[in-house]
């Protein structure tokens, strides 16, 4: 998984798995994040992979959230990095202030869950001043040695 976690890449992983389903193997993750809703599609299939490992060198927003959900094997790289901030999502407003589609509706609908979630992980890998930095809309960036910490189990590449 290198780049955005996007359409695209939630295709090429569906070939993956269906390819990896019931081998050993090893997935590499390298993502500047993505979509919420294709990291879900992601985690799920990576969960039904009972002999592969999770090999995290870079898992920034959404991207952290799939290591941090999945239940399998896990290796950081010696640069590992992460990063954790709330969400955004993309809608079109009319003129009056109106959601301009039915999805930008929806959308903005489960904000509050998509916030409540975001938080949920905060408060479970952070620590206070990081968390206070989140409260403030920061982004939160996590070193190797911090990345050691969230990942207690995780071995070394």
């Amino acid at each position: 998984m290198d780049g955005r976690i996007d359409k695209d890449m939630v295709e090429r992983f569906i070939i993956f798995y269906n390819d990896h389903c019931f081998s050993n193997c090893t997935i590499v993750m390298n993502t500047v994040g993505g979509d919420t809703y294709k990291s879900e599609t992601i985690i799920h299939m990576i969960n039904q992979m009972p002999k592969c490992t999770l090999l995290i060198m870079a898992a920034y927003s959404v991207g952290l959230e799939i290591a941090i959900n999945v239940k399998c094997k896990k290796l950081l790289s010696k640069t590992a990095k992460g990063m954790w901030h709330y969400g955004r999502c993309d809608t079109s407003v009319n003129v009056k202030g109106k959601p301009y589609y039915h999805e930008d509706e929806c959308l903005l609908r489960n904000l509050p869950i998509e916030r409540k979630s975001a938080e949920r992980i905060a408060k479970k890998i952070m620590t206070q001043k990081e968390l206070k930095d989140f409260k403030e809309d920061k982004d939160i960036y996590f070193d190797y040695f911090r990345m050691r910490e969230i990942f207690l189990e995780a071995g070394v590449m």
